[in-house]
């Protein structure tokens, strides 16, 4: 008898353990945002249409039939006036790039924006523990990497043995940028975001949506995800990859989303262009620069980016308004003009 109850004891003692080791656990997975910042490059770096269509028109290796591809494609794209380009373009040397434009490029990008990041954050250079670049297009030896830890002298950074460990109140930063200084980028809408709906759309609708949609789609066959399942019934904003007019447009109509549900994306895209990866930092400072965003909203955050996209769901995103990277840019319904309504 006394041997059963030790047996016992033994056991409960176990199971005890393990559900506070697995509470513990759950604990440190948590990963909170202290803030972030968004490139804005100088005036002199903006391209117009009338600038757009110069530097076409001065490419003389282009065909007719190339030259009124890319006519069309600047008015109907969805950008405005005050996009910008890289200083290469910008002063006519488009056709020759180096290497040292695509660094000049990144490093003003990187370090203008990194310092404007530590800044807000009260966060020195020297307490990041965790550094990513997230960046295809530009890969150079010695990386970007190393030129961020040399110009901020982060000593503590090991980036092999961090990356392979399990780290606790750790600070850690992520750059997402792309390079265009010595490419041109031209993408195609892939069935990546609905295979990834397929998986996340199940762990955050409620049951009772699931349920309305499984009685409706009974007896249809169809390869792809039919979007008739109301994603507002829990999501309360959308941030979408802003690679153009015509991909906001077919997302928009597919998941069945209002003007005002695609209007920080159509901003983005209208203001600042296709940043690729990094584009969804500026739909978030445009969500709360227009005082859209309050504790506990809900935001479907869908990144494209060279073929690789990611869909996940943010709760609870409230930072700092980013002021000044909106400053002066009204809503998308009181834009009138050729390149919004082509």
């Amino acid at each position: 008898m006394e041997f059963l109850m030790k047996i016992c004891l033994l056991f409960l003692c176990s199971f005890i353990s393990y559900f506070v080791n697995m509470f513990f656990q759950k604990r440190n997975q948590h990963c909170y945002m202290l803030g972030y910042e968004c490139f804005k490059a100088a005036g002199d770096r903006k391209l117009d249409t009338d600038a757009c269509v110069r530097v076409v028109m001065r490419n003389k290796k282009l065909g007719l039939d190339q030259y009124r591809f890319l006519l069309k494609t600047i008015v109907s794209s969805g950008l405005g006036e005050e996009t910008y380009g890289p200083r290469n373009v910008v002063d006519g040397r488009e056709e020759f790039p180096s290497e040292n434009d695509a660094h000049a490029e990144m490093d003003e990008i990187m370090f203008s924006t990194l310092d404007n990041l530590f800044e807000k954050t009260g966060v020195y250079p020297s307490e990041i523990d965790i550094l990513v670049i997230n960046i295809s297009l530009f890969s150079p030896a010695p990386s970007l990497t190393s030129r961020i830890i040399n110009r901020y002298k982060m000593v503590a950074i090991d980036l092999v043995k961090q990356l392979f460990k399990t780290y606790k109140n750790q600070f850690a930063i992520v750059v997402s940028t792309e390079s265009i200084a010595r490419h041109c980028i031209i993408k195609a809408v892939t069935k990546a975001f609905t295979e990834n709906s397929k998986l996340l759309l199940p762990k955050i609708l409620p049951v009772s949506e699931l349920l309305r949609y499984a009685i409706s789609t009974l007896g249809k066959k169809s390869t792809e995800v039919s979007f008739d399942l109301n994603l507002k019934s829990e999501v309360d904003y959308f941030c979408f990859h802003p690679g153009g007019k015509a991909l906001i447009d077919r997302l928009g109509k597919s998941l069945g989303l209002s003007e005002y549900d695609l209007e920080p994306t159509r901003m983005t895209l209208y203001r600042f262009g296709n940043t690729s990866a990094s584009g969804l930092w500026y739909i978030l400072s445009y969500m709360e620069a227009k005082k859209r965003l309050k504790k506990g909203d809900k935001i479907l955050v869908e990144v494209m980016k060279d073929g690789l996209e990611d869909t996940r769901v943010w709760e609870d995103c409230l930072m700092s308004t980013l002021e000044k990277t909106w400053s002066n840019i009204p809503s998308l319904r009181s834009i009138v003009g050729p390149m919004m309504s082509a």
